[in-house]
């Protein structure tokens, strides 16, 4: 299996950082994004020490520019403006969605009903 440059967009947050982690020890050009750059070379030097493989960060848009594949791990608040941001930069490259849309409340997560079916789905419509 040839090995990619990932794009874990939203990798600075518990799901983006642990599949960074995985992605570069499994050999793949891992490059965290977010919409703070330093936050994301802070993430990535981190996970990068961890991961004894090297991972870097940088803003969103930037990382999913130097990616073959991009992989979206974001808040579903703002999923839709994030991902038509990306739309450009991703032309031609496999894009994968692992967004749950989840509210929140005093009890807890609970899912939310999504227009277009999924998070993953909404995605697709907008790239």
């Amino acid at each position: 299996m040839p090995l990619h440059q990932i794009a874990v967009i939203g990798g600075t947050g518990p799901q983006g950082r642990g599949l960074a982690f995985r992605f570069a020890r499994g050999g793949h050009t891992v490059t965290i994004g977010s919409r703070d750059p330093q936050r994301a070379a802070s993430a990535a030097a981190e996970l990068s020490q961890l991961a004894a493989a090297p991972i870097t960060g940088d803003g969103n848009l930037a990382a999913a520019e130097r990616a073959d594949l991009v992989l979206l791990a974001i808040p579903f608040e703002g999923h839709d403006e994030m991902v038509a941001a990306l739309a450009d930069v991703t032309v031609g490259k496999i894009v994968i969605s692992c967004v749950n849309p989840l509210g929140f409340d005093k009890r807890g997560a609970y899912g939310l009903d999504v227009q277009g079916g999924s998070a993953a789905e909404r995605a697709a419509a907008l790239l």
